[in-house]
């Protein structure tokens, strides 16, 4: 109501701000490139922008940060692609890991990586240590 009546103060006229019921082309995580590259020139972005991230689908894209947007596609375009990427992602309702999730996964990795990084068992009995005058030590291995 106040916006409406804020607009129709000048001069008796109102002001018409053109609004799609259901916008065309929607992005959600499982966008191919094809849907990608619809929502961008959809959208009105500029032929540099739509040959940036014409290879994107919507994982990737979605996965992008604004800094990594700004840098490719200059401070302008970045910024539109990332606050229109926002709407989209709250549209599809996309979410990303949680604290609790990610830590499951790195722990999940660190047992993998603990099991591939054991000492092997056959290790050698005596090991060879040169000292600094150039003599060789043989100790036996703990």
């Amino acid at each position: 109501m106040e916006i409406n009546s804020t607009l129709t103060r000048g001069e008796g006229r109102k002001i018409l701000i053109p609004k799609r019921a259901d916008p065309s082309v929607q992005l959600a995580e499982l966008s191919t490139t094809k849907d990608v590259n619809n929502w961008l020139i959809d959208k009105g972005f500029s032929p540099r922008t739509l040959e940036i991230l014409s290879d994107m689908d919507g994982a990737m894209l979605f996965s992008l940060s604004r800094n990594k947007l700004i840098e490719v596609c200059g401070r302008e375009e970045g910024s539109r692609v990332y606050s229109q990427m926002l709407v989209q992602k709250k549209r599809s309702a996309y979410a990303t890991k949680t604290g609790q999730e990610l830590k499951a996964i790195l722990n999940h990795r660190k047992i993998n990586v603990d099991a591939k990084n054991e000492m092997p068992s056959e290790e050698p009995a005596t090991l060879v240590v040169r000292k600094a005058n150039g003599l060789e030590e043989r100790r036996t291995a703990v």
